[in-house]
């Protein structure tokens, strides 16, 4: 399928996609406040999982696979990467420690890659009720509202998002370099838990940058394009777009972005 068939189909997919979000979502806000330690698994050191992840990422999945029997998937809680031309980038759960701690910060995501190209994203924050949403040159929408970027034109007047690289403990001293220099070189640094939020937080304004490292293709895809359809960058930390790749991830008004990309840059050991 091409680009061009893909955009003229936004709105299809978009009913579709919301229809499936929104069934996912009534798995997690009947459970939330409700899990038990029996319900938890550790996948990795910090790196947690729950029987609501999986609920929740069985609806999205069986609830697209019939609307669109020819596209492949992949997602977070599951071993499996069907490939095809046509691709699901699945999170389930996107902040599942805070799901866990009854932090309200969660959302799920859904975005669909067409070859290498990620053109289509929805990030839903079920306790809000917020629908950010962009296909590729139809802009970027929270509950069908048009959204951009913020109009911040310098890094000292930033307001800015990370997180931290629990899955990256080897690069934490040059984490930590970066984190201090940006706290003194910014307006304020926050720590929601959730890539995906932060990111549709950086498409509305909320915030004017984000930066993270190690992230994975299910944490960044689909509000990725939110963020450049909402009018700004994404990319790696020395500027290149190859963020999905390495899960280093560097987000902003352009103007921000550029001036996050002078400072991350330069510190030895960050970048990849």
């Amino acid at each position: 399928m091409s680009s061009k068939k893909t955009f003229r189909d936004a709105d299809r997919h978009f009913l579709k996609i919301r229809k499936a979000i929104k069934r996912a979502s009534r798995v997690l806000l009947s459970n939330y406040g409700k899990i038990g330690r029996s319900h938890i698994r550790e996948k990795a050191r910090n790196d947690f999982v729950t029987i609501v992840d999986q609920k929740t990422q069985d609806v999205l999945v069986d609830s697209l696979r019939k609307d669109f029997p020819s596209y492949g998937f992949k997602a977070e809680e599951e071993d499996f990467t069907e490939n095809a031309e046509r691709m699901w980038i699945i999170d389930p759960l996107d902040g599942t420690a805070n799901y866990i701690h009854e932090i309200p910060a969660y959302c799920i995501a859904v975005g669909l890659r067409v070859g290498e190209e990620g053109v289509l994203g929805m990030v839903y924050d079920p306790l809000r009720d917020e629908m950010f949403s962009a296909s590729r040159g139809r802009g970027a929408f929270l509950n069908r509202k048009r959204i951009h970027v913020s109009k911040t034109r310098k890094l000292k007047n930033s307001f800015l998002a990370t997180g931290f690289p629990f899955r990256c403990r080897s690069r934490f001293d040059a984490y930590s370099e970066s984190f201090l220099k940006l706290f003194h070189r910014s307006r304020g640094i926050r720590r929601i838990g959730s890539a995906a939020l932060d990111l549709c937080y950086t498409a509305c304004g909320r915030f004017d940058g984000f930066w993270e490292i190690g992230l994975k293709e299910w944490d960044i895809l689909a509000a990725g394009v939110i963020v450049e359809e909402a009018g700004g960058l994404v990319s790696d930390f020395k500027g290149k777009a190859e963020h999905l790749k390495s899960g280093d991830t560097l987000a902003g008004s352009p103007a921000v972005h550029r001036q996050l990309k002078g400072v991350l840059s330069k510190i030895q050991g960050l970048a990849l």
